[in-house]
């Protein structure tokens, strides 16, 4: 997929497209998220997703597929309840969008592609929209500054001693 995504960005002319993989980790994320106008997630399959928070703490806006745990977590800041049936379209939620996740049907991959690059324009084309979801990313990420990550741990091994 990598391969395709950059020969599709040199034919489209595209700068400061960066596909950075996970072979090698980078050790200072923040000077490519301080230049971004948005953050794109397509994970198959997440857990609590760093990543999420630290481009919203960055004031990015984010657009994540609905995949298996975390992103709709953060981006919607509501109970989730178990399991659920992903998205089937674009959703804009409380703190950010989601999108359908890819599966192994190359025939609906091809759809949910369309949506993502949909979204992404979405974003890309609509400053106020733009400007409201980098304002949510920005109070969003407040909710997962240490002090508040630490309380929350905090609460929990209290409960779970107390009871």
């Amino acid at each position: 997929m990598g391969t395709v995504l950059k020969k599709k960005a040199r034919q489209l002319r595209l700068k400061d497209v960066y596909f950075l993989g996970n072979k090698r980790p980078v050790k200072n994320p923040h000077k490519y998220l301080k230049r971004a106008k948005l953050f794109v997630l397509s994970s198959l399959c997440e857990g609590f997703s760093n990543v999420i928070i630290e481009a919203m703490a960055c004031g990015i806006p984010v657009i994540a597929t609905d995949c298996p745990y975390g992103p709709r977590e953060i981006l919607n800041k509501g109970k989730v309840v178990y399991p659920h049936e992903p998205v089937k379209k674009i959703t804009f939620c409380k703190y950010g969008v989601l999108i359908p996740p890819f599966d192994n049907n190359n025939e609906e991959n091809i759809s949910k592609v369309k949506l993502l690059a949909k979204a992404i324009l979405s974003l890309l084309t609509n400053n106020k929209l733009r400007r409201h979801y980098k304002k949510m990313s920005l109070l969003r990420a407040q909710d997962f500054t240490l002090e508040k990550m630490g309380e929350g741990y905090y609460q929990v091994i209290h409960d779970l001693v107390n009871n």
